[in-house]
């Protein structure tokens, strides 16, 4: 199922994944799809959730190539705690980390 070539069908799993034991590793997964339609609706979900259990995932999301996917993990990071952006994107660029998500995120 979630590597059905039909993004459709990856957002179909997604709206059934409430009634699931083991929600946080289908969000994590689906975190990591390709479809940026995938990634956004996964991340709605996580906004219903315990956000601080998905801090580490939703750090790496503030490097995504999609500037609403970059928005959203800002705007849930910042629930959790003070995070500098401008300082994570420079630093990022600075080491030759996700720079394209690093240059659209300071831009």
């Amino acid at each position: 199922m979630f590597n059905d070539n039909y993004y459709l069908i990856r957002l179909l799993l997604i709206k059934h994944l409430d009634k699931s034991i083991s929600l946080k590793l289908y969000l994590v997964k689906l975190l990591s799809d390709y479809s940026q339609k995938v990634r956004q609706e996964a991340l709605r979900l996580i906004s219903q959730q315990n956000i601080k259990e998905y801090q580490s995932e939703l750090e790496v999301l503030i490097f995504d190539n999609s500037t609403s996917i970059r928005s959203e993990s800002r705007k849930l990071l910042t629930k959790i705690g003070d995070y500098d952006f401008n300082k994570l994107y420079k630093q990022s660029i600075s080491n030759s980390n996700s720079l394209i998500g690093s240059i659209l995120g300071l831009s």
